[in-house]
């Protein structure tokens, strides 16, 4: 049976609905909750905090520590179809991806005492069969999937002392990477480790309030 071109649309938009409404993250951790530490920024999909009259120049140098992929981090995908090997392989490509880019890019990181673990969650590549029927419905392939990251600062005696948090999902117009599971989730981790290597959102959050 044949559907109308706007039953297809009306599907492809509650479709769309539901993956919205799991971007946001889960709620803060014990430590972020207690006194002494201050929210930086705080919106549906992130959250910056760090401890509280920390000044921003104990930021800026940063070493890599771990990259971690969690246990059991990637999700079921669109269609229900459970975390297979080969997504196991991709979770892996991602996490030594980002760590590679990272050590990279941080600069004078052997002189740092502040160590930065980054920690992968919730990944929930795209359906490219979703994202098929959307191109030729919508002309855009909605499904952007999506990884929940966990950075964390710590001081040289080994204690928290930043933490940010943020759902980073893919870009509609990023076409190319739309028809593979994880060539969105790929391309959103790249600019979010661009990010935290230009414009740490811990630094630039505090820049204006802490000397």
């Amino acid at each position: 049976m044949k559907f109308p071109h706007y039953c297809q649309a009306g599907f492809l938009c509650a479709a769309v609905f539901v993956m919205s409404a799991c971007t946001s993250l889960p709620s803060a951790t014990q430590e972020s909750a207690q006194a002494g530490w201050r929210v930086v920024r705080q919106e549906p999909n992130i959250d910056v905090r760090v401890r509280a009259d920390l000044p921003s120049s104990s930021l800026k140098q940063v070493k890599l520590g771990e990259v971690t992929v969690m246990k059991n981090a990637g999700s079921a995908d669109n269609a229900g179809t459970a975390e297979t090997s080969s997504d196991s392989d991709a979770l892996e490509d991602l996490r030594s991806a980002l760590a590679d880019q990272l050590r990279r890019g941080l600069k004078n990181a052997d002189q740092a005492s502040v160590t930065l673990n980054i920690r992968l969650l919730e990944a929930k590549p795209v359906s490219p069969a979703l994202n098929a029927l959307s191109a030729v419905v919508l002309f855009v392939p909605l499904d952007t999937g999506s990884i929940l990251v966990e950075a964390e600062l710590l001081s040289r005696e080994g204690e928290r002392i930043a933490i940010w948090r943020e759902r980073v999902s893919g870009d509609y117009l990023d076409i190319g990477g739309g028809f593979s599971r994880w060539g969105r989730v790929r391309n959103a981790l790249e600019k979010w480790a661009q990010r935290c290597l230009e414009e740490p959102a811990w630094l630039t959050a505090n820049s204006s309030n802490l000397s």
